[in-house]
């Protein structure tokens, strides 16, 4: 069987990326944008500057993960402006999943649950550039956005094809003006993912080769604190995980987080922070060995078996848990 690997990716990433955004939109010939920020960035002066030329801004508050409902609210108010070109996000992963939506919603008509799960969109949605301000999503590279409806208690998403960002910026200066536990626990999620994905059934040769790298940016970056890099590392380990998971498949620990998240509003990151940890540890009590496997970028634990370095792999994850999230 052949691997196939899909990537759909326009990306300006480094220190201070976020001051190209407006030469990016005149270069897209985008005249008329819209801002969706997270309303806990108002007041950032390093947005507020960059982000000063656009006229439309819409700050919106996300103590919860966004719903359908909340899409519909804010899409009716945002249909009265009627030349929109262009959806700019700023914040974390509801933030870029709820202007994903707007941009399907603006152009398509009818609620937003009548476009849950993978619809057939009759118009494109408008472009949108998405800026990520947390490390575990990777909503900046993928078309897929996720809501939850509140009323069945159904999170599923709202999904096309034709939905992937037409620009990324991934500046560090960003990820850096995040509450530390936001960091600690979003790049320890996307750690997670990267070892799922590297596990998943589904995983081809092509997709482990991100999972291991990710694994391999994201360990040393955490366990080995460079205020320097330490965000770049965080955003580029992100990302590679993220393309190995839209290439595969997710692993137990997304159904139960998502349950959880609906249920009892605890945050995606947090609880794959601890799901994930708990099933590789009753993976290797089992006598799994593959995680092994995911250290050999590391010189140090080369030659050891792979029993020996399935015991490495899970002490290593038991020092960043206490390390970082203490």
């Amino acid at each position: 069987m052949s691997n196939k690997l899909k990537i759909n990716l326009n990306i300006i990433h480094g220190k201070n990326s976020l001051n190209e955004l407006n030469i990016s939109l005149k270069n897209l010939r985008f005249h008329n944008p819209i801002l969706i920020c997270d309303k806990i960035f108002k007041k950032n002066k390093y947005i507020k500057k960059n982000t000063s030329f656009i006229r439309k801004k819409k700050f919106i508050d996300f103590k919860t993960e966004p719903s359908y409902e909340k899409l519909d609210i804010e899409i009716n108010k945002i249909r009265k402006n009627k030349k929109i070109d262009c959806f700019v996000g700023i914040g974390g992963g509801s933030t870029l999943d709820f202007t994903k939506g707007l941009a399907v919603l603006y152009n398509n008509k009818g609620p937003s649950i009548k476009y849950m799960g993978f619809p057939k969109l009759k118009k494109k949605p408008i472009p949108v550039i998405a800026i990520p301000t947390t490390v575990s999503t990777g909503s900046e590279i993928i078309y897929n956005a996720v809501f939850t409806h509140k009323k069945n208690k159904k999170k599923l998403g709202i999904n096309s094809v034709l939905n992937y960002p037409i620009l990324s910026i991934l500046d560090p200066k960003l990820i850096s003006i995040a509450p530390n536990k936001i960091i600690y626990q979003s790049a320890i999620a996307s750690l997670m993912r990267s070892i799922e994905t590297f596990t998943s059934p589904d995983s081809t040769s092509l997709t482990k080769i991100f999972s291991l790298n990710a694994f391999e940016i994201l360990c040393k970056a955490l366990l080995k604190y460079n205020k320097q890099n330490f965000f770049e590392e965080c955003q580029l380990g992100c990302m590679l995980s993220m393309i190995s998971l839209s290439n595969s498949s997710s692993g137990p620990c997304g159904v139960i987080n998502y349950y959880l998240s609906v249920n009892f509003n605890i945050s995606q990151p947090l609880s794959y922070n601890f799901t994930a940890f708990e099933f590789f540890k009753n993976n290797i009590q089992r006598g799994y060995n593959v995680y092994g496997d995911l250290l050999n970028n590391f010189k140090k634990y080369s030659k050891l078996n792979k029993k020996k370095k399935r015991m490495v792999f899970l002490n290593m994850l038991k020092k960043i848990l206490r390390k970082n999230l203490n």
